[in-house]
C-alpha cells in the first residue's frame, strides 16, 4: 500500500500502461498526475455523449495551424516534434498528439492534471 510519503506526485507510462483503465483510475483517485501513451484506437471523450478514436480526433478537428513545434535534446541528439493538445469533457484530462516532423508518424498521450496542481 502506498502512503502519502511514498505516493509519487506524477507518473508516466508507455502504451502498455496507458491502456490500463484500472491504473489510470487509481492514479486519478489518489491525485497523481500522469502522462500515458495510448494507441491510435484509444477513445477520447469530447463531449458528454460524444467520443472518438484519438487518430480520428486529430484528423477531424485539428487544423494545421494548431500544431506547435518543440525541440528536445536527448541521448540520440535533438528531436523535433509538432505537438497539439485536445480538450476533453474533464478540465483535468487532455489528450495530446506528437507528430514526427520527418516521418509524419503520430503518437498519442492521455494526460491527467490533478485539480490542486500548480500548473493548472
Amino acid at each position: 500500500m502506498l502512503t502519502d510519503d511514498t505516493m509519487p506526485s506524477w507518473a508516466a507510462g508507455d502504451e502498455v500502461y496507458g491502456r490500463s483503465g484500472q491504473l489510470r483510475t487509481f492514479l486519478q483517485d489518489n491525485g497523481v498526475g500522469y502522462v500515458m501513451r495510448v494507441g491510435c484506437a484509444f477513445h477520447v471523450q469530447l463531449a458528454p455523449e460524444s467520443s472518438a478514436r484519438a487518430d480520428e480526433v486529430v484528423a477531424r478537428y485539428v487544423g494545421t495551424d494548431a500544431w506547435q513545434i518543440c525541440s528536445v535534446a536527448g541521448s540520440k541528439g535533438e528531436r523535433r516534434y509538432a505537438w497539439v493538445w485536445i480538450a476533453t469533457t474533464s478540465p483535468s484530462i487532455t489528450c495530446s498528439s506528437a507528430k514526427n516532423l520527418v516521418t509524419g508518424e503520430l503518437a498519442f498521450h492521455y494526460c491527467f492534471v490533478p485539480g490542486d496542481s500548480p500548473s493548472r
